[in-house]
């Protein structure tokens, strides 16, 4: 996710990104990413190790 796009979802640890990921990876290869360039909901896991902290689409 592009980070500059992050907008707080409100304080529960939910987040709106636009997904800047053009392409995935999947076994070795890369597929476009149906997602590409649109919003996608993100879910935070945030840690008491601030560099830990990072952020997953809802299901990956």
């Amino acid at each position: 996710m592009d980070s500059s796009y992050l907008r707080p979802y409100y304080g529960n640890g939910n987040y709106v990104g636009r997904d800047g990921r053009e392409f995935l990876s999947v076994g070795g290869t890369s597929i476009a990413n149906p997602n590409y360039n649109r919003l996608t909901f993100l879910f935070s896991h945030l840690f008491e190790e601030a560099t830990n902290n990072h952020f997953h689409a809802i299901g990956a």
